[in-house]
């Protein structure tokens, strides 16, 4: 077995170095190319179709940074993403669609919601003290919206409006 030199050992850490980082650009135009289809789409379906991809990329994103002690970045990430969802969710409210029945981008926009809340949850497990109650605020916006995509996808659940679920007399 042959023991690497002192400028070997600089040689190889260097070049895992420049690996990582250039992982970490590839994976910024990425989410760079992905944000700007989301941002130019106007229909609210296939606004809510593309956050998937974005988010799965941030998330990426996110756990990398997460693991190279970047709270702050992996914060930034969350915030991001948590306006992204707002804005698909808000623009599919406003587009009039029945979800009930007519689901297509509202399902998308909240499956990928509960996936995400996983994302989030892990996250926060692993931030420092200072990002935690930053990510646990990002946390309970993405649940609220969450419970407001469920709420259009079923506006019927037992026990939701006890006024209309009462028998006439």
């Amino acid at each position: 077995m042959a023991v690497l030199g002192p400028t070997s050992r600089w040689l190889i850490l260097a070049a895992g170095l420049c690996g990582l980082l250039c992982a970490a650009a590839r994976a910024q135009d990425r989410i760079a190319v992905l944000l700007s289809q989301f941002t130019q789409e106007t229909d609210p379906v296939r606004k809510a179709k593309a956050l998937p991809k974005l988010g799965d990329a941030q998330f990426e994103l996110m756990r990398k940074e997460t693991a190279a002690g970047n709270y702050a970045q992996a914060l930034h990430i969350a915030q991001e993403y948590r306006d992204e969802v707002r804005t698909a969710t808000t623009a599919l409210r406003s587009s009039g669609v029945d979800a009930e029945r007519h689901p297509n981008g509202f399902k998308q926009v909240q499956i990928h919601l509960r996936k995400s809340l996983r994302e989030i949850d892990q996250a926060i497990l692993a931030a420092a003290e200072e990002q935690r109650e930053a990510l646990g605020a990002v946390h309970k916006d993405l649940v609220s919206l969450e419970k407001e995509l469920i709420d259009m996808l079923f506006p019927r659940q037992p026990g939701k409006n006890p006024e209309k679920d009462k028998p006439k007399e």
